[in-house]
C-alpha cells in the first residue's frame, strides 16, 4: 500500500497542485488533502489508521499549525505519527516548537508547478527512504 500523507491547507490551489505534482511523479504516495484544521482533527477521530505523515501548512485561521499539532500530539495515538510543518516563510522561532513537538521537517512551500514537483518527490522519497510503516492500525 502507497504511504498516506494527509495535508491540511487553506489555500485549494496548493492542494490541487500538490495532488498534481503527486499523480505526475508516479503517484509513489497517496494523498488525502483537507481546508481546516477541524476537518483534519474529525477525521482522525473516525479513522481506525494512522497516516504515514501528516503535512501541515503553517497559517492557517481559526488553528494555525502550531496549534493543531499541539492538538495532534495530545491524542496518544498520533504521538509517534511524523509531522512536518510548510509554510511561505519559515520563521526561525520555530525550532523550538518543532523540537518540543517532534515536527519532523519544515519545508517552505514551492512557489510553482516545477518546485511542486520537487517538493513532492522530495516528501515521497523521504517517506521511501525511512521505510514507514504502511497501513498503521490504531489499536
Amino acid at each position: 500500500m502507497k504511504p498516506l500523507i494527509l495535508v491540511v491547507d487553506d489555500d485549494e490551489d496548493d492542494l490541487w497542485l500538490l495532488q498534481k505534482a503527486m499523480l505526475q511523479i508516479g503517484g509513489i504516495c497517496q494523498i488525502h488533502p483537507f481546508t481546516d484544521a477541524a476537518s483534519l482533527l474529525r477525521y482522525m477521530d473516525g479513522s481506525d489508521s494512522l497516516p504515514n505523515l501528516i503535512l501541515i501548512d503553517f497559517h492557517q485561521p481559526r488553528m494555525n499549525g502550531l496549534e493543531l499539532t499541539e492538538a495532534l500530539r495530545a491524542k496518544s495515538a498520533l504521538e509517534t505519527v511524523p509531522l512536518a510543518w510548510m509554510s511561505s516563510e519559515i520563521d526561525p522561532s520555530w525550532e523550538t516548537y518543532c523540537q518540543k513537538l517532534n515536527v519532523a521537517w519544515c519545508w517552505i512551500k514551492p512557489n510553482d508547478y516545477t518546485a511542486w514537483q520537487n517538493f513532492a518527490r522530495t516528501v515521497c522519497g523521504l517517506l521511501v527512504k525511512s521505510g514507514f510503516e504502511m497501513n498503521n492500525r490504531l489499536d
